[in-house]
């Protein structure tokens, strides 16, 4: 910890003396030069912060960068392009004199310090260390065949797969990426070094890699495979499930698909009954009011009509109830072979891909429910016409007005108990 600490106090004096001078440059990355007035006493500041420094003629001061314990850059650019993963086996300080900014990396503590100040949640270094072993890692790949090959002088790294046509050329640049430095990539590189101790599952995450990349410029491809790592691994574990347990999301969906069509041609059916009853009922209401007119004059006739199409009615509401729950049925077995989709082992893991199918179901449940309400719609339709038409014949009958009320609320109470068995049983 000591060390540690002598190692910040050094770099931020070395700073300090710098930036009290002038025109300080890197030279060669080798050395760093800058211009002072008063060699002697700069010389000495620096002996005492155990930094050796040249005087190189009679205005300039040169300092090798190789004597410091740490690693020294003199700019994010040149960080980027030179560094190496053994650069991480110290701390590494950001020079940036054109910029001001000077940054410093306390690999033991984990903080980065800029211009003095510790900087929070900046994972630029942590970031270009986890690219550096992914590289890596990915290099020694080619002895298990997730690669075929690994070409460091073209930067090139080429996989084939059986199930893929052609290769696939992944390409990456001299430099490290400048990646999001809020957000840590060492999660999701972790996270695919952890597939690698689940046999077979690599040759999944291979096969992924393919559509994921084939469009991308080829040269740019390690970073864009970084950036989608996470969903890369996520849609081979998938796949990998269904390999593992047999399922075949294929087989579901054409079978799924299959049944979606019989529910389908079932609510059709149902609907091809009921209008036919629609088309058949203006008619029959012709029929009554005519005959109601024709024989006005006899009263056992007028109540013949009104019982025979009053039992015409009934049955109306009849076929209206068993159609209602020929749909409630048709529901039900919606909802259980949805409900024994759902509860597979392959969606327990994977909800998400119940979305293929979820919007099937919202589709047979909105017909479903349109289809009852219309139903609904035309119970009260025959119902409001069958009380006009009550009254109408109770009117050439009866001249009391009490009966009249009398028939009519009968009527009512029975085709409203008859609309709530349909509601009821639908």
């Amino acid at each position: 910890m000591q060390q540690v600490d002598s190692n910040i106090n050094q770099f931020n004096k070395l700073v300090q003396i710098i930036c009290q001078n002038n025109n300080p440059k890197f030279v060669d990355n080798q050395d760093i030069e800058f211009e002072s007035s008063i060699q002697n006493e700069v010389h000495s500041m620096l002996q005492d912060i155990d930094i050796e420094s040249e005087m190189i003629n009679p205005n300039f001061i040169r300092i090798n960068i190789n004597q410091f314990n740490f690693n020294c850059f003199s700019s994010l650019d040149s960080f980027l392009n030179h560094v190496k993963l053994e650069h991480f086996s110290k701390d590494i300080a950001i020079l940036d004199f054109k910029c001001n900014e000077y940054t410093y990396f306390n690999i033991t503590s984990k903080n980065i310090f800029i211009n003095g100040e510790i900087k929070e949640n900046f994972l630029l270094f942590d970031n270009t260390k986890s690219y550096l072993e992914f590289l890596n890692f990915i290099k020694k790949q080619e002895d298990t065949g997730f690669i075929d090959y690994f070409n460091s002088l073209k930067r090139e790294i080429i996989i084939t797969s059986p199930s893929k046509e052609g290769k696939l050329i992944i390409g990456y640049t001299s430099s490290v990426p400048k990646f999001d430095t809020s957000f840590n990539i060492g999660k999701k590189i972790n996270k695919f070094y952890e597939t690698f101790n689940t046999k077979e599952l690599p040759k999944f995450i291979k096969n992924e890699i393919f559509p994921f990349l084939i469009t991308e410029n080829p040269e740019n491809r390690l970073e864009v495979l970084i950036n989608k790592l996470d969903i890369i691994i996520d849609s081979a574990e998938r796949n990998f499930d269904l390999y593992l347990t047999g399922f075949s999301f294929d087989d579901l969906k054409n079978g799924y698909f299959s049944k979606r069509e019989n529910f389908l041609e079932q609510i059709r059916n149902v609907l091809n009954k009921v209008s036919v009853q629609v088309i058949a009922l203006p008619l029959s209401i012709s029929a009554v009011v005519f005959a109601s007119y024709s024989v006005n004059n006899s009263i056992f006739t007028l109540l013949l009509i009104l019982s025979s199409f009053s039992v015409f009615t009934f049955y109306f509401f009849y076929l209206l109830n068993f159609y209602s729950q020929d749909l409630s049925d048709l529901k039900n077995i919606v909802n259980a072979e949805f409900k024994n989709i759902k509860d597979s082992e392959f969606f327990k893991k994977h909800p998400d891909d119940l979305n293929r199918i979820d919007n099937d179901k919202i589709m047979i449940d909105k017909k479903i429910k349109r289809l009852k309400n219309s139903i609904s719609f035309l119970f009260f339709l025959v119902v409001s016409f069958n009380l006009l038409f009550c009254l109408h014949i109770t009117t050439q009958i009866f001249i009391s007005i009490y009966i009249k009320i009398l028939i009519v609320f009968l009527y009512l109470m029975i085709s409203i108990i008859i609309f709530f068995v349909v509601g009821k049983n639908g």
